[in-house]
């Protein structure tokens, strides 16, 4: 073991001039492989600058503790040819190492790897097929690293392949809201193709030294600062991509890049953003200008049925034995209408099986068992089953389970192997009921905007905005596809009455005109306020620096349907907090029934508040104390005038006692 860690150590060192880059970065989990065989498959997109030959994969795994070591193996195949089988430890997280060589046959752009398992517990795989010991997990921190290109160069690159390499935006100073709706696109295409971080800069922010980049902007705008290296110049109404590529001559075998998306006007940009962002068009550009001049763009339909085959992963073929289980994880937000309950149909195949045999396939939304059916001889069931509103979440995982036991064992009769899938094109999911909030909350975002949705921003918070309106576009895209098929109008917010009947999100200070509109809203904007909880005089937030927090808000309003509110002080620490507000908006566990997040630059509380309600006492109003220490000691006042009122009884009845006496005498 200590000879490997030193060989390891040896090879990381010699990785150094290596682009290093992990299964997590590439959006790959943890990944578990069960049984006495079994396999996953990854796939890694091929960058220009990178090449198959002389590049290392680290395979980084545990195993079960129970194994034999001496009996089990892990098998690595490249582009579907073997490139390693090796034994492995059981008492901490073994490391493999793969060298790529050129010979291993690529595909298109991407890296195939394909990683098996053939585990074993005692000396007879007869006695282990039932064991819930044979695993292996496969770990996120395994690692791809990249040889450069040896003929990365001018020649190398062009539109079709120059995208994924980006990692930067720069976008005009004084940017407009047709160029910031291309720039948040642009940033959504780019994080939903496991890019691991997008800078944006404006034109005055961009560093000296930024070498491959994305350049967003109408011409007139950009030329002033990249002069001649945007030497060409769109007509009225046409889209420009065009890549500026030069060789740098201050790092060896380095190539400095500027992909443009420009324009001379709305209409032109509109276009080059459909290039940008349609499948197809971009891949098969493999020159370095590209003049659009008709867009294609078809805004997203959402439907109330979602076909397995359309999320990842759908490659479920499953061999073996005992318990053969496939993930499909999806989103409410796929769906048209937020769900109440869902039917969910399945077509599965499988090998036939014995009379005497035992096989089962079952149905699990979130770990809860929906159905079980017996399989049979036949080969083939259509299996049902419903999903209610309190086994549903946001994040969804879908586990279907084949479990075949024969009869006699694996190693008697005439049994070779059991195979069992599910028909992706043929099972679908489809909402059953919907479900009616009272009132609105943060369960139906995104869900809701991802419909008719207009984003405002208001002017003076522009500058702040523009990393949060990112993010947000790139959370409205959460479709299993990872396309960017939805594209929200992006404008300013004294326009808002154009957008009447449509959702909108606004992005503003709290003094913004539009804020005043809204007879809905639950919270107020004001200097100050106390929210008290249910126990009397308990307070449980009190907004004490308004300057360091940003308020988010969802509800109805009379002109708009749903109305998203993140508002924030126009100051340093805005661009932060509004960043944040949106990311915490994406959230499962703690905003399913709050309507109102108020979020600080580390943390974030989420409360459920009701229009003038009592809960909320607004510091500054003529009764705001006496509503506190109404709120604090009403009970104990109460209970005063109640005995009061019982002292004022006792001495009427005494003064009516003496004057009867009076009378009689």
């Amino acid at each position: 073991m200590k000879k490997l860690l030193i060989f390891f150590a040896l090879f990381v060192g010699s990785m150094a001039g290596f682009a290093q880059k992990s299964f997590e970065s590439y959006g790959f989990q943890s990944q578990l492989i069960r049984g006495t065989e079994g396999q996953y498959i990854y796939y890694i997109r091929i960058l220009p600058n990178q090449q198959l030959d002389k590049s290392t994969l680290i395979i980084d795994f545990q195993a079960s503790k129970v194994l034999n070591t001496a009996k089990s193996f892990i098998h690595v195949l490249i582009n579907d040819m073997p490139a390693m089988s090796s034994s492995f430890q059981t008492d901490s997280i073994n490391k493999i190492v793969v060298p790529i060589r050129k010979n291993s046959k690529a595909t298109s752009d991407f890296l195939k790897i394909t990683i098996k398992s053939q585990l074993i517990i005692g000396n007879d795989v007869c006695q282990d097929d039932n064991n819930a010991g044979l695993w292996l997990n496969i770990l996120p921190s395994s690692t791809v690293y990249w040889a450069k290109n040896k003929q990365y160069g001018p020649s190398t690159v062009n539109l079709s392949n120059t995208l994924f390499s980006k990692k930067a935006i720069v976008y005009p100073n004084n940017i407009s809201a047709a160029e910031l709706q291309t720039v948040a696109l642009t940033y959504a295409k780019l994080l939903r193709s496991t890019t691991e971080h997008i800078d944006l800069y404006p034109i005055s922010q961009m560093p000296q030294a930024l070498d491959n980049f994305i350049a967003i902007g109408l011409a007139h705008k950009l030329k002033p600062k990249f002069g001649s290296k945007l030497n060409i110049t769109p007509k009225r109404g046409e889209g420009i991509l065009y890549l500026n590529k030069e060789t740098d001559t201050a790092k060896a075998g380095s190539l400095r890049q500027i992909l443009f998306v420009t324009a001379a006007d709305v209409a032109g940009m509109s276009k080059a953003t459909d290039a940008l962002l349609t499948p197809g068009i971009l891949g098969s550009s493999f020159q370095d200008v590209l003049k659009v001049d008709k867009a294609g763009y078809k805004e997203l339909e959402k439907k109330n049925r979602l076909k397995l085959s359309d999320l990842e992963d759908n490659n479920n073929l499953m061999m073996g034995t005992g318990s053969l289980s496939h993930d499909y994880r999806f989103k409410t937000s796929v769906f048209s209408t937020l769900p109440a309950a869902l039917n969910c149909q399945f077509e599965i195949r499988f090998s036939g099986i014995g009379q005497h045999d035992r096989g089962y396939f079952n149905v699990y939304l979130n770990d809860i068992l929906l159905t079980s059916r017996q399989l049979n001889e036949s080969g083939t069931l259509q299996v049902s089953a419903t999903a209610n509103r309190y086994q549903i979440k946001k994040f969804n995982i879908l586990r279907t389970e084949f479990v075949f036991y024969p009869v006699n064992g694996v190693c008697q009769g005439n049994f070779r192997r059991f195979i069992g899938q599910v028909d992706a094109s043929k099972s679908y999911l489809e909402v059953a009921d919907n479900l009616e909030e009272k009132q609105v909350s943060f369960y139906s975002y995104p869900d809701v905007f991802q419909q008719e949705t207009t984003i405002l921003v208001a002017k003076n918070m522009l500058s702040h905005a523009v990393k949060a309106i990112c993010e947000l576009t790139y959370q409205l895209n959460d479709h299993p596809s990872n396309e960017i098929v939805y594209r929200p109008v992006i404008d300013f917010s004294n326009n808002a009455a154009k957008y009447k009947g449509h959702n909108i999100v606004l992005i503003s200070d709290r003094q913004d005109q539009l804020l005043q509109s809204f007879q809905e809203m639950p919270l107020q904007y004001k200097t100050d306020f106390t929210i008290y909880g249910e126990q009397p005089g308990y307070a449980i937030y009190k907004l004490s620096s308004p300057e360091a927090s940003a308020i988010s808000q969802i509800f109805r309003d009379q002109h708009y349907p749903v109305v998203l509110s993140v508002t924030a002080l126009p100051n340093e620490a805005a661009t932060g907090l509004l960043e944040n507000s949106i990311l915490d908006l994406n959230e499962q566990l703690n905003l399913l029934s709050g309507n109102t997040l108020i979020n600080s630059k580390n943390s974030h509380l989420v409360f459920n508040l009701e229009r003038n309600s009592n809960n909320i006492v607004y510091q500054g109003d003529g009764n705001g104390r006496w509503q506190t220490f109404w709120l604090k000691y009403k009970l104990i006042l109460l209970a005063g005038v109640l005995f009061l009122i019982f002292l004022a009884y006792l001495y009427v009845r005494s003064k009516v006692s003496k004057s009867q006496k009076i009378v009689t005498q």
